[in-house]
């Protein structure tokens, strides 16, 4: 056996004429780096039972024809070889091999939608990947020590699901923050085989509604008994210590003064560096964005991550009933400061959380979402809300598209940001004589057919103020849409890239900039209620390019 024999998925080996082409592959690249894809057709062996063996050959065949072109395109990824009903896929960048994930699960959702008398087409994908050269020399054990964590990686996955491993979401993340591509973190899991336990995350595209767990096994670790018995004893212990060290340090001259000048920020003493807790309610770029905002504003006010605070990150993965969960724990451990990113993270921390001072981002005004009436303010609460600019989005739409008398919206039921800019976009309309067509949806997949309604019933065009569903399910709203030529205008400037005719909104960076000077001056010392509520400062008009 040579050494160039490498482990596939099924058991079998890769060949040196098989192993050859990859080696071609990272040369023409110029990388030492490859991303291993494998997918695999689920539900074929049932298919040739129920239509015949022909039927199955040929459903596998426009499998195989539809993956490859979306893979090879431009050259950026190569299929190595096909095991059955599964693809053997290298790429040159992390990036690269998400995007086309995300697209072959694009591509056989609206291939499903339109074969409905067919049984459904459903591909799982896993996705790895690693350092496999040293001195511009492919190293064949390690090689097939990474086709073999992506091959596992792809069979925890269920049909229509996208998982990978941290290297990949570590590296394409950053690249993807600005496509709207949404991940979720599984945690740990066992792969056969592997002796340690391997982070795994999901990719959410658009077509996609909630996450779903892995089929395997979780990872836990046993802790010994007598840890637990030190670890309540340190617990116990730290805080008086800490207590006790800071309270000596303010004692001593000079202490509150920095190397560079800069005063000590004045914490309030619950630890020796306090504890941001950050909850969302999904992950999405927009939330990415404002978080960066915020980081930056941060360090700009001399607050560094690890060394004047750190951040505990809470995600109800989509999932509003989640929120209880994460208010218990963030009750049980007490952060200095929780950071809400989103209306519906706002409402449900502000409801459950009253005694830790709470900061809000991307969100709506919250006394206008119920959080608190008239002048009843929560003592613990601050931060930056918006308020949707629908008047000019239509002033926009005009200019733009001349004179139009029938305006469509679609909008989430069940976040309350949404039906406050719709209930503010019909008093827009009103005021100038517009006709307005709405239509409320609860599941992503509604999201195709109300926006064709709503064509069907003469929207000459269609406004969006972004949620959390509606930023998700973008490309669903731009392919029906498209279909009757009706343009769509937004309350947010990035969806111009995806497709969108205009937009008039806040810039999420901006938003959390202004929050982060809120979250230091809390850190800094000041209370909640020193600090006053603010509405967005940083608009900005995007209008798409003429083609």
């Amino acid at each position: 056996m040579s050494e160039s024999n490498v482990i596939s998925q099924s058991g079998s080996l890769l060949t040196d004429a098989e192993i050859e082409p990859i080696d071609q592959f990272r040369r023409e690249h110029k990388t030492a780096v490859l991303v291993v894809m494998f997918t695999d057709l689920k539900g074929s062996t049932e298919l040739a039972e129920e239509r015949g063996e022909l039927h199955s050959q040929e459903i596998r065949k426009q499998h195989d024809r539809m993956l490859r072109e979306i893979v090879e395109r431009d050259g950026y990824g190569s299929v190595i070889k096909t095991i059955g009903d599964s693809l053997m896929c290298v790429f040159a960048e992390p990036s690269t091999a998400v995007q086309r994930a995300v697209e072959i699960q694009q591509l056989l959702h609206d291939y499903n939608r339109q074969h409905a008398d067919e049984a459904d087409m459903g591909v799982r994908i896993g996705i790895h990947m690693g350092q496999v050269t040293v001195e511009d020399s492919l190293r064949f054990d390690v090689f097939g020590r990474h086709v073999n964590r992506a091959a596992r990686v792809e069979g925890l996955a269920d049909a229509g699901q996208i998982l990978t491993t941290l290297p990949v979401y570590d590296s394409a993340r950053g690249w993807l923050a600005e496509q709207h591509v949404l991940w979720h973190d599984h945690g740990d899991y066992h792969l056969k085989g592997i002796d340690e336990p391997v982070r795994v995350y999901e990719v959410c595209p658009s077509c996609n509604q909630h996450p779903r767990p892995p089929k395997g096994q979780r990872f836990s670790r046993r802790v010994d008994r007598r840890f637990w018995f030190l670890a309540i004893c340190a617990l116990i212990a730290i805080p008086w210590i800490a207590v006790s060290l800071y309270s000596a340090n303010l004692n001593q001259p000079g202490s509150n003064d920095q190397s560079d000048g800069s005063p000590v920020p004045q914490f309030s003493g619950k630890r020796a560096v306090p504890l941001i807790a950050v909850v969302q309610l999904i992950e999405n770029p927009l939330l990415d964005l404002a978080l960066n905002g915020i980081t930056d504003e941060l360090n700009q006010q001399g607050l560094h991550l690890g060394l004047h605070y750190t951040t505990r990150r809470y995600n109800a993965g989509g999932n509003e009933s989640e929120f209880q969960n994460i208010i218990k724990t963030i009750l049980q451990e007490q952060p200095d400061v929780v950071l809400t990113l989103s209306t519906p993270a706002m409402i449900a921390v502000a409801k459950g959380i009253k005694e830790i001072p709470i900061v809000f981002c991307v969100a709506s005004d919250p006394r206008r979402v119920g959080v608190y009436e008239g002048q009843n303010r929560p003592k613990n609460l601050v931060g930056v809300h918006d308020d949707p600019p629908l008047e000019q989005l239509i002033d926009l739409a005009t200019r733009q598209e001349g004179a139009f008398k029938t305006v469509g919206t679609i909008w989430h039921s069940s976040e309350p940001n949404s039906e406050l800019s719709a209930r503010k976009l019909a008093v827009c309309c009103e005021k100038k004589e517009l006709t307005l067509l709405q239509v409320k949806v609860d599941e992503i997949d509604q999201l195709f057919s109300e926006t064709s309604k709503l064509c069907k019933d003469g929207a000459e065009v269609i406004v969006i103020s972004v949620d959390n569903l509606t930023t998700t399910g973008l490309p669903l709203i731009l392919d029906a849409a498209g279909s009757y030529n009706v343009p769509i205008y937004s309350t947010e400037p990035s969806m111009v890239k995806q497709g969108i005719a205009g937009a008039v909104g806040d810039d999420p960076y901006a938003w959390g900039k202004q929050s982060g000077r809120l979250l230091a001056e809390l850190l800094k010392g000041k209370r909640p209620d020193q600090l006053p509520i603010e509405s967005t400062m940083h608009q900005r008009t995007v209008i798409a390019p003429e083609e």
